[in-house]
Formats: C-alpha cells, sequence, structure tokens
C-alpha cells in the first residue's frame, strides 16, 4: 500500500514533460518531493515493522496473552523499528505484553513479558494515548472503507513540541484503491 501511495505522489508531485527533457522544479519543489519521498519510507518502514513482528508475536505468544492484547505501538530504535504490543496492566496503565525489532529483513530482540508486569516507557505510552485519539476521531474522517484504520503514531521532532506525537491512518481499500488520512 505504502509503495502505491509513494509512487502515486511521486506521479503527482512531477510535472509531464516531454520524452528525453528533464522535469524542472524550483528549489521549494524539489525539497517538498524530498520531504514526501521521507515521510512516505518512514511510514513503509513503521508499517512493515508492524506487520512482521505481528506475525512473530502470534507464533510466540500462548492464547491468553495474545487475548490480553489492546493494541501496539512502534519506536525507532538503533538497529530497526520496535513494535511493542500491549495490554492493560493492574499496576501500570498499560503492560508489555510481546516486543521485537524488524531490522528491514529480520526479527531481532524477541521478548515476552509475559509473567511480570512490565509498564511502558514516557514515549510509548504517549504513543498509545496519540494512537488512541485518533481512534476515537477516525469517524470523523472520510474513509474509503468501512474496514478499521490502521494508526502509525510517532514523535517527529522536525513538526511537533516535546510530548506531541504525529498520527497516520492507514485505511484499508477494497483492493483497488488505499487512502491515507493524516491527523
Amino acid at each position: 500500500m505504502i509503495i502505491r501511495l509513494a509512487a502515486a505522489l511521486l506521479a503527482f508531485a512531477t510535472p509531464t514533460v516531454a520524452a528525453g527533457a528533464a522535469p524542472q522544479l524550483s528549489a521549494a519543489e524539489q525539497s517538498q518531493l524530498r520531504q514526501n519521498i521521507e515521510l512516505g519510507t518512514l511510514l513503509y518502514r513503521y508499517d512493515q515493522s508492524a506487520w512482521h513482528v505481528t506475525d512473530a508475536m502470534l507464533k510466540a505468544l500462548p492464547d491468553e496473552a495474545k487475548a490480553r492484547v489492546r493494541g501496539y505501538v512502534t519506536t525507532l530504535g538503533l538497529h530497526g523499528m520496535r513494535t511493542t504490543f500491549f495490554g492493560e496492566g493492574k499496576w501500570a496503565r498499560y503492560e508489555r505484553l510481546y516486543s521485537a525489532v524488524w531490522t528491514g529483513s529480520a526479527i531481532t530482540d524477541a521478548e515476552q513479558f509475559t509473567l511480570v508486569e512490565t509498564g511502558m516507557t514516557g514515549l510509548e505510552v504517549r504513543l498509545i494515548q496519540a494512537r488512541r485519539i485518533a481512534l476515537e476521531h477516525a469517524h470523523q474522517l472520510t474513509m474509503c472503507s468501512k474496514a478499521p484504520p490502521n494508526v502509525i503514531a510517532f514523535a517527529d521532532p522536525a513538526e511537533v513540541n516535546e510530548g506531541d506525537a504525529v498520527d497516520y491512518l492507514l485505511v484499508a481499500g477494497d483492493g483497488e484503491d488505499e487512502s491515507l488520512e493524516r491527523g
């Protein structure tokens, strides 16, 4: 889905020119195009981590632990994207259930937290709260599908104040059309 989105953004942002002629973009357009491609790549990496770590979590956790999963957050790490699945705990507002890193080609650093309640980091809690708010307000957006959106929440220091998060809703299409809403 993200690859098609990036291709569509690139096609939309690139002016049509005669064969053999190089497109002429202003410095501002070139900068915006680079930012769009970087953002599309980042969203793709987040989505890939969530996908692959979900598959690993489903294989690793016992059914009892899977039943307690309430969502996940993905954070950028030194060796890849860490996706952490959480539930609601007795002592901590949110508890870790499973966490692993997607390097872009493999799952590493997989951890299960089924015997001891383990709290989330401050960043993870902020992302969980941003995800929850985005899902609560998703009905206000025009969606191309009745399926619930997948939320990518991340801290982007270039765009937000400390403690804020940016949410992107990835909407599952009917197989022919998929869209992206930013909130």
